[in-house]
This record gives structure tokens, sequence and C-alpha cells, in this order.
């Protein structure tokens, strides 16, 4: 074989087994880090090169079979979800290089047992493989796989951070000691199996999600101290049977395991444990808050004051058994998702006060037989009504100006429907899957006779004389 062709053979071989022999794809960033983009190997052992400077977001994801992973020193920062579901991980190691590691950089990785940590990185420590800034004031990662029912934080953390304990599903208790003023986002996320918590009476703030699906957990006490609660805190809770604060707390009040501010003017968490069928919001109370009655599915009729203007964003988000609520007149305010899977109701009046139906307020709400809605209302969002399956008609009111995206989106049983001339703006397949709809009303001349025309609707359209007011 001459030396040309065996040139021209080690050509066209060579891009193919450089490709086969790289299992890292890397990129340049602005400030000119190389980062790990991604990692296509299969194999149980990996050494990142040692050029590489950042460790992306996803770059290892679901590389469930590895079992180690080598960090080189020439690395300075691992992204957020950079080894997400790297579930047979057992054990890593932080060079001294790294001096950013992002919160959930390690989320989903069960089998993870300890995080180590060189002995002269200048921003992170390790204790029994715990990962802690380097004064040992902030807690950053319990790793998912330590197989501990208990854990005490040391004396002296100040802030547990996000995602802190995420998914520890062994864990059954933890101490906070006195020291720790801050429970971060998320920090006990979906710990299964914490049966109780004690929140010391130096904790100023609890982040959104905090105690979310916190599946065992049954009761809670909120000390003084506590100035700060997040959104959605005990959210999937799915036993908290009350939430109990202190009397001398200055923001928060609870009246029957029911988390209120301290003026009682907001309804903010009525736990989902609780068994109550029947529940009275008491007079006086002017806000239900974001999520309040979040997936409270034992309930089955509540009782709104006259004294409430404001229903929150899914404030009675999959309230599955809810049959029976009547809103009041002074409510001006109806939050997006409010109602959302309240598959119960069969008919709901919404009062003049209102002006806006939100983004999926009635969505899936599918034994919803009949709904009124007043001419106060302009504008109904994005899926309001999606899902409303037994939905057979609805009148929409005279002064509408908006319909959002998909509005009326598998209303299966509706058969017809009047647009008002007022209308001015129609989103994209707001019948989307309603099988049944044969007519669509429309005015002569008016937006929604223009928007019609040429869609699958053309032949669905009757209209009405112009000179006709709604």
């Amino acid at each position: 074989m001459s030396k040309r062709i065996v040139f021209i053979i080690l050509l066209v071989l060579m891009p193919m087994s450089l490709l086969m022999a790289s299992d890292f794809i890397s990129d340049i960033d602005s400030q000119g880090n190389k980062v790990l983009v991604e990692y296509i190997g299969y194999d149980y052992d990996v050494v990142i090169p040692n050029d590489i400077t950042v460790i992306g977001e996803w770059a290892f994801y679901d590389c469930y079979f590895i079992e180690n992973i080598v960090i080189p020193d020439s690395v300075t920062t691992i992204e957020m979800a950079a080894f997400y579901e790297c579930s047979s991980m057992e054990s890593i190691t932080i060079p001294t290089s790294v001096t950013q590691i992002e919160a959930g950089a390690f989320y989903g990785c069960d089998s993870l047992e300890e995080i180590k940590v060189a002995s002269g990185n200048p921003r992170y420590s390790s204790i029994d493989g715990v990962l802690f800034d380097k004064r040992e004031n902030s807690l950053l990662i319990f790793p998912m796989g330590k197989d501990q029912a208990a854990y005490s934080i040391p004396w002296g953390v100040t802030s547990i951070e996000m995602a802190a304990f995420a998914l520890c599903s062994s864990l059954e208790s933890v101490y906070i000691p006195n020291s720790v003023t801050s429970i971060g986002e998320g920090a006990f996320f979906e710990c299964s199996s914490l049966e109780s918590i004690a929140i010391p009476n130096s904790v100023t703030s609890i982040g959104e999600i905090a105690f979310s699906e916190c599946y065992s957990l049954e009761s809670v006490y909120i000390p003084e101290s506590v100035t700060y609660i997040g959104e959605d805190v005990f959210m999937g809770s799915i036993f908290l049977e009350e939430i109990i604060v202190s009397s001398d707390n200055p923001k928060y009040a609870s009246i029957q395991g029911v988390l209120f501010d301290k003026e009682e003017k907001a309804l903010l968490v009525f736990p989902m444990g609780k068994s109550n069928a029947t529940y009275t919001i008491p007079d006086g109370i002017v806000t239900i808050g974001n999520s309040a009655f979040d997936d409270c599915d034992s309930l089955e009729r509540i009782f709104i004051p006259d004294s409430v203007t404001t229903i929150g964003d899914g404030a009675f988000y999959y309230c599955t058994s809810l049959e029976d609520i009547i809103i009041p007149k002074s409510v001006t305010q109806i939050g997006e998702w409010a109602f959302l899977g309240c598959k119960s109701f069969k008919n709901i009046v919404i009062p003049n006060s209102v002006k806006h139906i939100g983004d999926f307020t009635f969505g899936y709400c599918s034994y919803l037989e009949s709904i009124t809605i007043p001419d106060s209302v302009t504008s109904i969002g994005d899926n309001a009504f999606d899902g409303c399956s037994l939905l057979e008609s609805i009148i929409l009111p005279k002064n509408l100006t908006s319909i959002g995206d998909e509005a009326f989106a598998w209303c299966s049983s509706m058969e017809s429907i009047t647009i008002p001339k007022s209308v001015t703006y129609i989103g994209d397949d707001i019948f989307y899957f309603c099988s049944a709809l044969n007519e669509v009303l429309v005015y002569e001349g008016s937006y929604a006779a223009n928007f019609f025309l040429g869609t699958e609707y053309e032949e669905y359209l009757s209209y009405v004389p112009s000179w006709l007011s709604n």
C-alpha cells in the first residue's frame, strides 16, 4: 500500500477517532472560560479534562451510571444542576480551585453520601460529608444519600441555604441551633420522612417552599422571632394539621391551627392535613392569600365573609371536593389559578365587582355546568375555562374586550357562544378541542367577525346585525 493511500485513510479516519475519544463537549463563554457543556460518554469513572474552568448547567444530566468523578484544579465554578440525577455517585471531592457552587448542583444525586473539600479551598469546607462555607456559617448541601434519621446542625451556623436538605428522604428529625437566623427557599423540600422540626427563636426568615412536600410533618410551631414566611412554604405537606404561632410574634398569628397575618386581615395558609369538610373564614379577613387552601381536598364547603376583597393566585387550587362556594359582592380581584382543578363545582356566580378573570382561574373545573359572568368583566385570561368539559353554554359580558389564548379549550360540551362586539382581542386556539361547538355568533363588521374568517370556525359563524346592542 502506497504512502499516499495510507495518508488518505488516516485523514478520513482521524476525525471519527477524535470524536469517539472525546466524551466532553465544551464551549468558550463570553468571559473566556472553557465551559463543560455536556458529557456524552458512558464511563463509570470519569476524569474531567484539566483545561475546563466551568462545569455547566446539566453537564452530567441523568448520567446515572457514573460512580466516580474527578474534578481537576482548573475548575472554578460548578453551575446549577451540573450533576443532576447522577444517581450512582456516592462521593465527590471539591478541589481548592472551586470558588462557586450554585444551588442544586447535586440535585437528584440520591446515592451521594459525602461531599469532601480540599483543605486549601478558600470558599468551602466539609464536616462529616456535609458542605458548608469556609467559615461554617452557612450549611449549603446535606447529601441526599446520607442514611441518617436524625441530624444536628452545628452551633454557629446562621443560614440554612436554598435546597440544603432537599429530597433527603431518610431524615426524620433535624435539630436547628438558635444561632440560625434564616431558612432558605426549599431548604427541606420533599424531606418526606421529616416528622418534627423545632424552629428556634432566632430564625427571622423562612423562604418559599421551605417545608413543601414534607409528607410526614403534622405540626409546626412558628416562634416570636419569625418576621417573614415565603409563599407555598408548606405546599404539598399533606398531613400537616396545624400551624401554631407564638402569641408574641409581631407579624403572624394562628387561629385553630390556620396561619394569618398579625392583624388577622389575611388568611395565609390553611394546613392540608386539616380534616374539616366545612370551614368559615373569620369576619374581617380582607385577603385570601396565594395558595392559601392549595390541595385541601377534604374541604367541601367554604364560607367567605363580605369583608374579603381579594382571592389570591391559586387560593383554592385543586380543592377537588369543594362543591359549594359563594363569592361575595365585596370581592374585586380573583387571581390566576384561583379555582383550578376544583372539579366538584357545578355552578358559580362571579359578582359584578370583578373586572378580570385571570389565566386558568376556573381551569379543569370538569363538573362545572354553568357560570354567571357579570358585565363588569372586561377581560378573560389565557385558559380561563380550559377543561370545563360539562360547560354547555356561557354568556360573555357585553363590555368584554379581550379573550386570552385557549380560554375555552376542551370545553367539549359547549355548542354555541356569542362574541360581543366590544371584543378587540382574541388569543390563539380559544376553542381548541371544543368538539361539540357548531355555532359562533358574531356581530357584523366586528373584530370577531373578521378574526374568524379563514379559520376552521368560519363555517360555524352566524351573524348578528351590527345595529343590535350586545
